[in-house]
């Protein structure tokens, strides 16, 4: 195993990423992106004796997987099923029994 590779170093080219246009290469290391740009400035800069994996998206979409740690679950499928309630100018108590 590489150097890169044990220490979780990736390379995505050719692909299309959310919010940057210009953009065609990501390289992450573990769970930390380090660099979004062109393979042309990018992949140059990698060390060739480090065997960094390149993957050939083709094109594909890429939407970078953030996690939202303060989401109302419970009230986003409510309001998407239609279900809405309107508990302004109500006590706590009031709002429970609706």
């Amino acid at each position: 195993m590489s150097p890169a590779q044990a220490a979780g170093i990736r390379v995505l080219v050719n692909a299309s990423f959310y919010g940057n246009d210009d953009a065609d290469t990501i390289v992450w290391d573990r769970d930390r992106i380090t660099a979004i740009g062109r393979a042309d400035d990018l992949v140059p800069q990698l060390e060739p004796s480090h065997d960094v994996p390149v993957i050939d998206l083709e094109g594909r979409f890429v939407l970078p997987g953030f996690i939202d740690a303060h989401i109302h679950l419970l009230h986003t499928g409510l309001v998407e099923s239609g279900w809405r309630v309107d508990l302004m100018g109500q006590s706590r108590s009031q709002a429970l029994e609706t």
